[in-house]
């Protein structure tokens, strides 16, 4: 006659109720376990900031004058992802290394917890920071150094606006993050642009004299209209290429760790855990004596 090894599904809902005490025991003290180790992890806060993209000005000029190619964002075909190519890019870290001393508060070099913005944009610009921490910054390699710049804020743009957030142990320090970061991508596309149309009004004017053919003479000037356009946004507008549609804040309460979350893990997986030991005992451990 064959033993019968099936375990009836009532049974083991019998035995899980008897021993409810222990489980839900294992399951808080778990969850509080987690809780606790919770409350030794650093703080971090998060800002966030919503961003209009200022392309259509510049597209609707240069379309107008059939000169598309001109349009940088064309070299992506979707300016939100240049933009965020442009942001996340080594070269875009290198030209911020260089003015600001950013990295060297990212990594913590100056105890900066309870600093204020007007503190903190002093450290960002102080020369002697800069010097202070020269050789320090000289041990780690480039790519170390991009690579805490790149965790120190995230692009999303899945949800309409081109939104960033930025995150750090001092709320104003997020703020101060997400404005440096729109400060100098409005700079660099508003120089690169501003140098561009002056090479290129400069090169017209001189080329354009010497031009008997009008087919020619025409398409240069629609070339040179276009880039006194371009020269003349350049230097009025100051949201060049990002506009504020929500601006950067100081965080009131940290975001992270989530400790709710750490207290509701530790419930459940103490829960898998002692019906798992529960059942182990009663029918592996007991059928093995």
């Amino acid at each position: 006659m064959e033993n019968n090894n099936e375990i009836n599904f009532f049974e083991i809902l019998e035995v899980l109720w008897n021993e409810k005490l222990k489980i839900l025991l294992i399951s808080f003290s778990l969850g509080t376990l987690f809780y606790l180790y919770s409350l030794f992890l650093p703080n971090v806060y998060i800002s966030e900031t919503k961003l209009k993209v200022n392309n259509n000005d510049l597209t609707s000029q240069l379309e107008a004058s059939n000169l598309g190619i001109f349009n940088f964002f064309q070299q992506g075909g979707n300016s939100t992802g240049y933009l965020e190519d442009h942001m996340k890019s080594r070269d875009f870290f290198k030209l911020v290394s260089e003015k600001t001393n950013l990295i060297a508060l990212l990594l913590n070099y100056e105890n900066i917890e309870n600093f204020n913005e007007e503190q903190l944009n002093d450290l960002l610009y102080s020369q002697s920071i800069r010097e202070k921490y020269k050789e320090d910054l000289s041990k780690l390699n480039f790519l170390s150094q991009h690579a805490v710049f790149d965790s120190s804020f995230e692009i999303d743009t899945s949800k309409g606006p081109f939104t960033i957030q930025s995150f750090h142990g001092n709320p104003v320090m997020t703020k101060i993050i997400l404005e440096l970061i729109v400060q100098e991508t409005n700079a660099y596309f508003k120089m690169r642009d501003d140098k561009e149309s002056k090479d290129a009004i400069d090169y017209i004017s001189r080329e354009l004299p010497k031009i008997q053919i009008i087919d020619i003479q025409e398409t240069l000037s629609s070339v040179l209209s276009a880039k006194l356009r371009t020269l003349v946004l350049s230097n009025i507008k100051t949201d060049y290429v990002l506009e504020y549609i929500d601006s950067p804040y100081v965080p009131v309460s940290p975001s992270l760790p989530a400790k709710r979350l750490y207290l509701y893990s530790g419930i459940i997986i103490g829960l898998f855990l002692s019906i798992f030991w529960v059942l182990t005992r009663k029918y592996l451990l007991n059928s093995s004596d």
